[in-house]
């Protein structure tokens, strides 16, 4: 019976203190309501972009493999990719050759170059506009 009368008396101690302090508690509820609606708009966004990504990867297949001289995912540092040679065509060949259970094989080459075009001299290729 005692703890059921403490609470009733907290309850309205609380009450009392919501009232007479009505603009604190209107920002206050405010402020966990605006926290609460961020958070879960962050893990919404989060979760968007996840989907977004995995879709990307699965339109490569389930049966394409990819080489690049850049890795994907990796610890390793970005100086020590960037000096890594480039595949050649002679290797595209080679790793074309050897794989006996690929329907097909699509080396692919890009460069990063200045474009000149008779007396004019464009930035680089692949330059968005």
């Amino acid at each position: 019976m005692r703890l059921l009368t403490e609470l009733i008396e907290g309850l309205r101690f609380a009450g009392e203190a919501i009232w007479a302090n009505k603009l604190r508690a209107a920002l206050t509820t405010l402020g966990i309501i605006v926290g609460i609606v961020t958070v879960t708009l962050m893990g919404m966004a989060i979760e968007g972009l996840n989907r977004a990504f995995l879709g990307s990867l699965s339109a490569l297949g389930a049966d394409v493999i990819y080489i690049q001289r850049h890795a994907w995912f990796s610890d390793e540092e970005w100086w020590k990719q960037r000096n890594r040679r480039d595949i050649t065509a002679q290797e595209a060949r080679a790793f074309a050759r050897q794989v006996t259970l690929a329907e097909a094989v699509a080396p692919q080459a890009e460069m990063f170059r200045p474009v000149n075009y008779r007396d004019s001299r464009g930035g680089p290729a692949f330059r968005s506009l």
